[in-house]
């Protein structure tokens, strides 16, 4: 159906013989939507390439920069009571925030954020004293890990290794028992 957009001054006779308005709309004008239509198909067309063209060049995989969340601590426990080697988490920790080291000599490092907390057989309450006795040495000895190394360095050890290094650190500090695990609720760099 054709709207009237308006009309031309210009009289035009029918086959009729009637003299009538000639409409605005004519002929001439049906290569406007043609013209949009082909502009529209392009555009569609670029970015689908663009896209295709980014996927397919990309050397890591889709969501590979981002980090797999660690699980709650009740959930570590419960999980725990299945098996015969029940665990407790030490919570207390709280969030740290540690200037990682500079790529360069004397050019700040990234800021890294986080919340560890580490599991420890259940019932040994001299162990979680000694972890509450000992928490701003704990907290050092983190903060120095994560600072003797830049951000590159942190991300090219992996996560696993770094955890394994703290644990290692924490347990050569107590004498009551020993960490099973450390977890993080974050561990987020910024820069």
């Amino acid at each position: 159906m054709r709207y009237k957009f308006a009309k031309t001054f210009s009289p035009k006779q029918n086959p009729n013989g009637n003299w009538q308005d000639q409409d605005f709309y004519d002929e001439k004008f049906n290569f406007l939507p043609k013209v949009l239509l082909i502009i529209l198909a392009s555009v569609v067309a670029i970015i689908t390439l663009g896209t295709i063209i980014n996927i397919a060049t990309r050397d890591t995989a889709i969501g590979s920069n981002y980090r797999h969340s660690d699980p709650e601590p009740q959930k570590v426990i419960k999980n725990s009571k299945k098996t015969d080697q029940s665990v407790d988490a030490y919570t207390a920790m709280g969030q740290l925030r540690i200037n990682t080291k500079g790529a360069e000599e004397n050019t700040p490092g990234a800021l890294l954020v986080v919340s560890p907390w580490f599991t420890y057989p259940s019932a040994d309450t001299a162990l979680f004293e000694e972890l509450q006795q000992k928490e701003r040495q704990e907290k050092s000895l983190i903060t120095n890990y994560f600072s003797r190394f830049t951000k590159e360095d942190l991300l090219a050890r992996g996560e696993a290794t770094v955890k394994t290094d703290i644990v290692e650190l924490i347990n050569s500090q107590l004498v009551m028992g020993k960490v099973r695990a450390v977890y993080f609720d974050q561990y987020t760099f910024f820069e």
